[in-house]
């Protein structure tokens, strides 16, 4: 009882949030690139580290990053991993035309073409636009908090996973859930509420960094 309450809470809530995915990226990818004039810097940021070891992303894998938007963090885990096929979806394609940029400059870093495969998925704000059943994983992060209809988007993500499926979710959790404004955040018993009320269950959590935690979580329905 007492979740369904948490769930119908939340349900009304959400229809107060904006349309926007997030707010704050930047589209100057030069000046974005300035932070990684070295192979040693791009690889030194303890949270991205923290981030590919939690995610074990293997070769031949299907990855999509679900409101990745520029396609910022799978650009820096092509210096990790190898053949993997990665694929970032956002409704806003305004940051597709950056992806390039990154790939070329992280490339030249490494001293060698990326095997990784990029490509880009215009979704919307119910759903991805994912083919079913195609993603070995699917990452959602820095943007679960700014989905206007997280329902939809779960269920919609739980389509697009094959059946053994991996989905994490790395999200700033708050001592209170406030969905209104330009910073909204859930507090953490609303959260995993939500994502395993609509077909998942949590196997698996880390800090990552502040107030920031990976969430790994697995298909129930």
């Amino acid at each position: 009882m007492k979740k369904a309450l948490i769930f119908i809470f939340l349900t009304l809530a959400f229809t107060t949030c904006s349309d926007k995915v997030w707010e704050g990226r930047s589209n100057d990818h030069k000046k974005w690139l300035k932070a990684f004039p070295t192979l040693e810097k791009a690889k030194g940021i303890d949270y991205v580290n923290t981030q590919v070891r939690v995610f074990d992303i293997k070769k031949h894998e299907v990855v999509a990053d679900v409101g990745g938007y520029d396609g910022t963090y799978v650009s820096l885990y092509g210096l990790y991993t190898d053949s993997v096929n990665y694929i970032v979806e956002d409704p806003d394609t305004s940051g597709f035309k950056n992806l390039p940029f990154f790939i070329s400059h992280f490339e030249k870093l490494k001293g060698s073409p990326y095997t990784c495969t990029y490509k880009t998925v215009k979704g919307d704000y119910k759903k991805t636009n994912l083919k079913p059943s195609s993603c070995d994983k699917i990452l959602i992060i820095e943007a679960f908090h700014h989905f206007s209809d997280p329902v939809s988007m779960l269920n919609d993500i739980k389509k697009a996973l094959k059946d053994k499926g991996i989905l994490f979710i790395e999200e700033p959790l708050a001592e209170k859930t406030k969905l209104k404004g330009s910073e909204p955040r859930y507090c953490r018993r609303d959260f995993l509420a939500l994502v395993e009320t609509n077909g998942f269950k949590l196997v698996y959590e880390e800090k990552s960094r502040g107030r920031f935690i990976i969430f790994k979580f697995l298909k129930t329905i």
